[in-house]
């Protein structure tokens, strides 16, 4: 079994919502040098920093990390607030063929 690498990511502003895997990577080491470049994403940080920002009542912003993810979201709220992000790791076949550019 060979690993490979994707970055995913998940998001609802205000009812916008999305997902995307980012990349696929066969080293950790870039996937993880990805992962910190789009958590720190002006972009990235602006969302993060509206969601939380949102100040609801009798709601709490919420903040989880750990080594390879990050989600942030509004109490009472995920479905309409949050982001997350994270690295996951997928196994493959050795019989699978990739082409690595």
């Amino acid at each position: 079994m060979r690993k490979v690498y994707i970055i995913s990511e998940d998001w609802c502003d205000r009812g916008d919502c999305g997902s995307q895997v980012s990349k696929v990577f066969s080293s950790l080491e870039k996937a993880n040098d990805c992962y910190k470049n789009i958590l720190n994403a002006k972009d990235t940080q602006e969302l993060i920093n509206d969601i939380l920002g949102r100040n609801l009542p009798n709601n709490t912003d919420c903040m989880e990390e750990t080594e390879d993810s990050f989600e942030c979201w509004v109490e009472g709220d995920w479905y309409e607030n949050h982001y997350t992000i994270e690295i996951q790791t997928l196994y493959l076949d050795d019989s699978f063929n990739i082409n690595e550019a």
